[in-house]
């Protein structure tokens, strides 16, 4: 499938699932298992790693949802401790559609090279230019926040040996040691030339499948 296709339909996936309820999060679910399924399922395991670091966010999410929604108690004798039928139907929803999204892009980024993801990001930026601004700059500061991010990673990954006591302490040093470090990567660094990949326009009968997809969610949402 051509790469400017992928984004595309990750994009009707998204917003499918941000406006669907129960129906579009199990159509969603079964869209990408069959997405896994087709691709082999690239970097499961790194993706089971992301959902398991957010578990504060789903626990977060959870917590707000269940006992923040008025409705019904679950537990009628806590009165209104009690989280609420409505609360609980929500917030499975919102986490398991955030999931769903989380999964969809790493699919998008685990099975499209880097390259044909850059080219398709310039082809769909074209519209740019009708309000004034470079779509090259855009793919450009795209392509170098790209080659950026796993240097910080390796930054994160290996601390300074000596740490304040303190949360807070530690938490201001360690921003300020990555601040240091990544401008000293920086002026270490050596100019390079950048080159923008290409993209061609996606094959016409490719756009049935963000289409069929966006069809799919319409139906499960409406019947």
């Amino acid at each position: 499938m051509h790469p400017v296709i992928r984004i595309v339909s990750l994009l009707v996936l998204a917003v499918s699932l941000s406006t669907g309820g129960g129906a579009g999060l199990a159509l969603g679910a079964a869209v990408l298992g069959a997405g896994y399924g087709l691709a082999g399922a690239p970097g499961l395991p790194r993706l089971m790693h992301v959902l398991w670091h957010l578990r504060f966010l789903w626990l977060s999410l959870c917590v707000i949802y269940f006992w923040f929604t008025p409705g019904t108690p679950l537990v009628p004798a806590w009165q209104d401790w009690s989280p609420t039928y409505e609360g609980m139907s929500a917030g499975l929803v919102r986490v398991g559609v955030l999931a769903l999204m989380v999964a969809a892009a790493h699919l998008l980024l685990a099975s499209t090279p880097r390259e044909q993801l850059l080219g398709a990001v310039h082809w769909l930026a074209a519209p740019l230019a009708v309000i004034g601004l470079s779509r090259e700059r855009f793919a450009l500061r795209l392509v170098l926040a790209m080659d950026t991010v796993p240097r910080v990673r390796a930054l994160v990954r290996h601390p300074p040996p000596v740490r304040p006591s303190g949360r807070a302490a530690r938490i201001a040093h360690t921003v300020a040691g990555l601040f240091h470090a990544t401008l000293e990567q920086a002026r270490r660094s050596e100019p390079a030339e950048i080159a923008l990949p290409e993209a061609t326009a996606p094959p016409w009968p490719e756009w049935l499948v963000p289409a069929a997809l966006a069809a799919a969610f319409w139906l499960a949402a409406h019947l």
